[in-house]
């Protein structure tokens, strides 16, 4: 049976050296991924697997194929990767419109999370399993947005008609609301870029400094190189190190000139350099000629 990507399994946690073991056999390039590889196959299980290590199994399977290692569980893994290309696929459409209808109403949108980082780092849908599609609006707008995304069958959790105060308080003490409609798709919209920094003016560099890219044809916001990477970091801290690691090292491997100077600038100004000088040593650990020793 195969296990899909998107939901979360019964929580059994791999050891801490068994996830390295797996982020090393899918990450490195080359020898060091086949030794790697071939000590973890043979007592892999996929079905005690949770969330977290099955997002990296579509990584594996193509370190697998390229590295020409042949294991049994080559179809299973194989099923995976072509299941989180075709649930990316809708994710995408869903997104793409939600973002036309926000554009049309002259609400900027950018890109964050998953959805980015599969379009400016990864460039391929298979690669890197999500759960929804998240986009970010500045705070200024985000209660116009929910109420365009209303119009279009977009309910989102503080949708509340007999007490209004609710949006209210959730754009004063939350960074984002989960959407749904009928159909069952998933939408996370998002006003502050940061859990842990909420206001309305808190992301202005964020947006200043921000790129372009292409969705369905449609031009969208993603984050400077280096908030990607610290996003990436302070996201990650929430969560085990196989399961951001992968979207560092697509970053990381994506921008050679990386401008190291603005990161530490960001954590400076944010008050987050003890967050992300931790996850830069997870970074530097187990991948240590991605992160400059000055750094």
């Amino acid at each position: 049976m195969l296990i899909e990507i998107g939901q979360y399994l019964e929580p059994r946690t791999l050891s801490l050296e068994e996830q390295r073991q797996i982020l090393r056999a899918a990450l490195h390039p080359g020898p060091d991924a086949r030794d790697e590889a071939i000590a973890w196959l043979p007592r892999a299980n996929i079905e005690s697997m949770g969330f977290d290590s099955l997002r990296l199994m579509p990584q594996l399977y193509e370190r697998l194929r390229i590295e020409g290692i042949d294991t049994p569980l080559l179809p299973r893994l194989k099923g995976l990767k072509k299941h989180a290309w075709s649930r990316n696929n809708l994710l995408f459409r869903t997104a793409s419109e939600a973002i036309r209808a926000l554009q049309q109403a002259g609400i900027d949108v950018m890109l964050i999370k998953g959805t980015a980082l599969i379009i400016a780092y990864y460039h391929d849908y298979s690669l890197r399993p999500m759960n929804d599609a998240d986009l970010l609006v500045p705070h200024r707008h985000a209660r116009e947005a929910c109420q365009i995304l209303a119009r279009f069958g977009w309910t989102n959790e503080f949708s509340d008609p007999e007490n209004p105060q609710l949006i209210e308080q959730a754009l004063q003490y939350r960074h984002a609301a989960h959407l749904f409609d009928s159909r069952g798709r998933d939408l996370d919209l998002h006003w502050n870029l940061l859990t842990c920094r909420l206001g309305p003016d808190v992301d202005e560099d964020f947006w200043a400094d921000s790129g372009e890219s292409v969705l369905g044809g449609q031009k969208v916001r993603i984050l400077n190189p280096a908030d990607q990477l610290l996003h990436i970091c302070v996201h990650g801290t929430d969560s085990s190190p196989i399961r951001w690691i992968p979207d560092a090292l697509a970053v990381l491997r994506s921008t050679p000139d990386l401008d190291w100077d603005r990161l530490l600038a960001q954590a400076h100004k944010k008050t987050l350099t003890l967050m992300i000088g931790r996850a830069l040593e997870h970074v530097q650990r187990d991948f240590a000629d991605r992160v400059p020793p000055e750094v």
